[in-house]
Protein backbone atom coordinates (compact mmCIF):
# COMPACT_ATOMS: atom_id res chain seq x y z
CA UNK A 1 0.00 0.00 0.00
CA UNK A 2 1.26 3.48 -0.83
CA UNK A 3 2.26 5.78 2.06
CA UNK A 4 1.77 9.56 2.17
CA UNK A 5 4.84 11.80 2.35
CA UNK A 6 4.45 12.27 6.10
CA UNK A 7 4.19 8.47 6.49
CA UNK A 8 1.44 8.77 9.11
CA UNK A 9 -1.52 7.70 7.01
CA UNK A 10 -1.87 4.95 4.45
CA UNK A 11 -3.79 5.74 1.29
CA UNK A 12 -6.76 3.59 0.43
CA UNK A 13 -6.52 1.76 -2.88
CA UNK A 14 -9.63 1.92 -5.02
CA UNK A 15 -10.14 0.05 -8.25
CA UNK A 16 -10.30 2.21 -11.34
CA UNK A 17 -10.06 0.23 -14.56
CA UNK A 18 -7.47 1.21 -17.15
CA UNK A 19 -8.43 1.31 -20.82
CA UNK A 20 -7.75 -1.99 -22.56
CA UNK A 21 -4.79 -2.22 -24.91
CA UNK A 22 -5.27 -2.06 -28.67
CA UNK A 23 -2.61 -4.71 -29.18
CA UNK A 24 -4.07 -8.20 -28.56
CA UNK A 25 -0.62 -9.42 -27.50
CA UNK A 26 -0.70 -6.99 -24.55
CA UNK A 27 -4.01 -8.33 -23.25
CA UNK A 28 -2.41 -10.89 -20.93
CA UNK A 29 -0.30 -8.28 -19.12
CA UNK A 30 -3.29 -5.92 -19.01
CA UNK A 31 -5.52 -8.55 -17.36
CA UNK A 32 -2.79 -9.43 -14.88
CA UNK A 33 -2.40 -5.78 -13.82
CA UNK A 34 -6.18 -5.24 -13.59
CA UNK A 35 -6.63 -8.32 -11.42
CA UNK A 36 -3.77 -7.15 -9.21
CA UNK A 37 -5.48 -3.76 -8.74
CA UNK A 38 -8.78 -5.50 -7.91
CA UNK A 39 -6.94 -7.68 -5.39
CA UNK A 40 -5.52 -4.61 -3.59
CA UNK A 41 -8.97 -3.01 -3.43
CA UNK A 42 -10.54 -6.19 -2.07
CA UNK A 43 -7.79 -6.51 0.52
CA UNK A 44 -8.75 -3.07 1.88
CA UNK A 45 -12.38 -4.15 2.14
CA UNK A 46 -11.54 -7.39 3.91
CA UNK A 47 -9.51 -5.50 6.53
CA UNK A 48 -12.24 -2.87 7.05
CA UNK A 49 -9.94 0.00 6.16
CA UNK A 50 -11.72 3.31 5.79
CA UNK A 51 -10.43 6.40 4.07
CA UNK A 52 -10.54 9.51 6.27
CA UNK A 53 -13.15 11.88 4.81
CA UNK A 54 -13.09 15.64 5.14
CA UNK A 55 -16.55 16.27 3.61
CA UNK A 56 -19.85 14.41 3.57
CA UNK A 57 -20.53 12.00 0.70
CA UNK A 58 -22.74 13.56 -1.97
CA UNK A 59 -25.49 10.94 -1.79
CA UNK A 60 -25.36 8.93 1.43
CA UNK A 61 -27.46 5.79 1.68
CA UNK A 62 -28.76 3.97 4.71
CA UNK A 63 -26.02 1.67 5.97
CA UNK A 64 -23.08 3.76 4.71
CA UNK A 65 -20.10 3.93 7.06
CA UNK A 66 -17.55 6.75 6.93
CA UNK A 67 -14.46 7.73 8.87
CA UNK A 68 -14.82 11.44 9.67
CA UNK A 69 -11.75 13.57 10.42
CA UNK A 70 -13.55 15.35 13.29
CA UNK A 71 -12.53 18.85 12.13
CA UNK A 72 -13.82 19.53 8.61
CA UNK A 73 -16.27 16.63 8.85
CA UNK A 74 -17.74 16.39 12.34
CA UNK A 75 -21.07 14.50 12.45
CA UNK A 76 -21.02 14.39 16.25
CA UNK A 77 -20.64 18.15 16.64
CA UNK A 78 -18.01 17.58 19.35
CA UNK A 79 -14.81 17.45 17.30
CA UNK A 80 -14.69 13.65 17.40
CA UNK A 81 -13.00 11.73 14.62
CA UNK A 82 -14.00 8.15 13.94
CA UNK A 83 -16.52 5.88 12.28
CA UNK A 84 -20.07 7.06 11.69
CA UNK A 85 -23.06 5.16 10.33
CA UNK A 86 -25.84 6.65 8.17
CA UNK A 87 -29.12 5.43 9.65
CA UNK A 88 -32.68 5.12 8.35
CA UNK A 89 -33.56 8.52 9.88
CA UNK A 90 -31.02 10.20 7.57
CA UNK A 91 -28.54 10.95 10.34
CA UNK A 92 -24.86 10.12 10.89
CA UNK A 93 -24.53 8.36 14.25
Amino acid sequence: MVMNEDKTQRSIVRYVPSPPPRDPDALGQYLYMELKKISYAMDNLSKNRHEVLYAYPERPREGDVIYADGVNLDPSGFGVSGLFHYNSAGQWT
